[in-house]
């Protein structure tokens, strides 16, 4: 069942296009990852869907509805945190989850089980302005969990945490989407944890998005880099070996982009050519290395 459907979306800001021709849709319990640097267009695009700012043209559904179609009905579908946690800093997290509670008509027993799920021990009694920022974004994504949202969006939640306060996200995000079948949209700087927990990614350069069938096919190829002694002469032997996509010489290493399929084929062939090495490595690609490859031209950061 598809729960996001974007088409066509563009935004400008003054004279400035920052959204361009968007599309993109979430399934059922599916947990897309966002990715692209600061000023890409992720928040824009989280702030459309969430109705805080409006769109030039294009149109935007959750659940078959758009925010014209039905004003309320299409606001109750989605919960948001965008940015920061919006939490009443003198209240104690007790009373901003009742809060929200009372508005939303969610019964006290459900909020008693949010309350038990985010695992925030008997700080729920204290006043947030004594939490640490990992504990406010467990506060809000129990808030944000209390009236059953079908989409959830996050942006940047990982943002400031600590170690343990990253994993606890992590696993409170996933545990949310898997219990209720929650869509989930999340942005975040911290690749590692995209790559861990998103069912798919999408990334966003200059108001555009990538295709889709691009990054699934990055993800399946490896690289196999070879130290050798005679560079030039080894690759005159694998250049072209042709499940082999490409081949580069670099630092005195070759350097062969196969899909993951293909290694042991690879092998085999490596050693029926004589191929000899001193050392060989087997890299995945994984997001970091898809991320340098569109924003930074493959280039290792400085």
């Amino acid at each position: 069942m598809n729960i996001l459907s974007i088409k066509n979306i563009n935004k400008s800001f003054k004279e400035k296009s920052v959204l361009k021709n968007i599309y993109l849709n979430i399934d059922e319990g599916e947990i897309l990852g966002l990715i692209g640097p600061n000023g890409a267009g992720k928040t824009t695009i989280m702030k459309i869907i969430s109705g805080l700012i409006h769109q030039d043209s294009g149109t935007i559904k959750i659940c078959g509805l758009s925010l014209q179609d039905d004003r309320i009905k299409y606001l109750s579908e989605f919960s948001s945190i965008i940015e920061n946690p919006s939490l009443y800093e003198m209240m104690s997290g007790y009373e901003n989850i009742n809060f929200i509670r009372k508005l939303n008509k969610v019964s006290i027993e459900k909020m008693n089980s949010i309350i038990e799920f985010i695992n925030i021990g008997d700080a729920i009694n204290d006043k947030v302005k004594t939490y640490s920022l990992g504990m406010k974004q467990r506060l809000s994504l129990g808030i944000a969990l209390l009236t059953e949202p079908k989409l959830l969006i996050l942006d940047e939640p990982t943002n400031g945490l600590d170690p343990e306060g990253v994993l606890n996200l992590r696993e409170l995000i996933i545990k949310s989407a898997k219990k209720n079948k929650m869509s989930v949209l999340i942005s975040s700087h911290i690749l590692s944890e995209i790559d861990k927990i998103c069912t798919r990614v999408i990334f966003i350069k200059d108001g555009q998005l990538i295709e889709n069938e691009k990054i699934e096919k990055d993800k399946e190829t490896q690289t196999i880099i070879l130290t050798v002694n005679d560079v030039n002469s080894i690759y005159e032997k694998i250049k072209d070996i042709d499940i082999v996509s490409k081949v580069t010489i670099k630092d005195d290493k070759i350097y062969m982009y196969i899909n993951k399929n293909n290694t042991s084929r690879l092998m085999s062939i490596l050693v029926e050519k004589h191929v000899e090495y001193e050392n060989i490595e087997i890299s995945n690609n994984s997001i970091e290395s898809i991320y340098k490859d569109i924003y930074l031209g493959g280039k290792k950061n400085e």
